[in-house]
């Protein structure tokens, strides 16, 4: 488990604090996935976000390290299971992120973890979903028969293609939720149009 899943785990229940949202366990994966992702719009190596992520038939995506911070957290108080069973976050563990996010270690990972949240709660759930599932790496998984690390080289250079064509466009920006939000549309509505033609819809 690392310290960047831990920090993570409580950026990402922090910011639903306030959220009429029941945060799912599955649903702190997904943003630490999709704010993996977002730090190849700058450019960066999905190598560097210090955890991997695994398409796997139960969870899509997962990260043992996320797994590892959500247990260890709510162990020891920082967050909260509800009755629900989703996660809510502590008294102390809102200090304890008061706390994480003035070190200068954790400053860039605000940025892509910011954006994520905010889509999942800006962008109507239906088309969030259905976007995630036509991620490169996520809309592979079917072809195969077994978990898989996700963000691998084929992945990763689709990716950087398709940022690429947003960074023209909307070039770089200190919020990403703009290109975030364009993209995930933008893959949401191909799955739209896929199902479309095959008749699903």
């Amino acid at each position: 488990m690392s310290n960047e899943a831990i920090f993570d785990t409580l950026y990402i229940t922090n910011s639903f604090k306030n959220q009429q949202f029941l945060l799912y366990a599955h649903y702190i994966h997904i943003m630490a996935y999709l704010a993996c992702i977002l730090s190849l719009y700058d450019g960066d190596n999905s190598s560097d976000w210090q955890y991997s992520f695994l398409a796997t038939v139960d969870d899509v995506p997962f990260s043992a390290d996320i797994a590892n911070a959500i247990n260890f957290l709510d162990e020891k108080g920082y967050i909260v299971r509800q009755k629900d069973k989703d996660y809510k976050i502590s008294q102390i563990g809102e200090n304890t992120i008061s706390e994480f996010v003035s070190y200068h270690s954790y400053e860039s990972r605000k940025h892509y973890l910011e954006a994520a949240c905010t889509c999942l709660t800006t962008l109507p759930l239906s088309i969030f979903k259905r976007a995630i599932k036509q991620e490169p790496g996520l809309s592979r998984i079917y072809n195969y028969s077994q978990d898989r690390y996700l963000i691998q080289e084929a992945e990763s250079a689709e990716l950087y293609t398709q940022f690429g064509i947003l960074l023209k466009h909307i070039g770089k920006v200190n919020n990403l939720f703009l290109p975030a939000s364009v993209w995930l549309m933008s893959l949401a509505n191909s799955e739209y149009s896929s199902n479309v033609v095959n008749g699903d819809i």
